[in-house]
């Protein structure tokens, strides 16, 4: 029955996970034969429809993002937090919660979101590691940029290409 309403022309965009038919029969079907060869894949379909329900979530979330519409992104990122944590794109949710916060000036709110990242996924780098990166950036860009000036200094000369990468070490 749950899998008849995946079929188009049944769906709508407007269920969230509360309110959705299709997760009401499946944890029904859960909870009334816990022990039935239908709750196991009960539960995989429920993962399933979780993941793509927060997919379409992630997707508008996105296109908000790339609009510069941050708080319409933000509320869509916090909204899979809080209904699809179990899901496969908390992750990423929480990066872009850290990226738009920082983005707009709200660099507590964004500090609250890597936190969580960090503890959660491990994926904050310690002020070290991020002072690193960050000069090896500006000396990476300051190598590229004295061997684009130096391609257009020898522009009525043909530059080979070991020239080229003699020259890249060099810088």
């Amino acid at each position: 029955l749950a899998l008849r309403l995946l079929e188009p022309g049944l769906s709508s965009n407007s269920w969230t996970i509360s309110n959705n038919p299709i997760i009401w029969h499946l944890v029904n079907i859960l909870k009334n034969y816990p022990k039935s060869d239908y709750a196991l894949d009960g539960k995989y379909k429920l993962e399933l429809i979780q993941d793509l329900l927060a997919a379409k979530e992630m997707y508008l979330a996105r296109h908000y993002q790339k609009k510069n519409k941050w708080i319409a992104a933000i509320n869509r990122y916090k909204y899979i937090l809080e209904e699809y944590d179990e899901t496969i794109f908390i992750e990423e949710a929480l990066h872009r919660l850290v990226e738009i916060n920082y983005k707009i000036g709200l660099v507590d709110e964004s500090k609250k979101y890597a936190t969580l990242l960090g503890y959660n996924y491990q994926s904050i780098k310690s002020n070290e590691e991020i002072k690193n990166m960050v000069s090896s950036h500006i000396i990476d860009g300051a190598a590229l940029t004295k061997f684009l000036y130096w391609i257009k200094m020898k522009n009525k000369k043909k530059i080979t290409e070991y020239e080229a990468q003699k020259k890249t070490g060099i810088f």
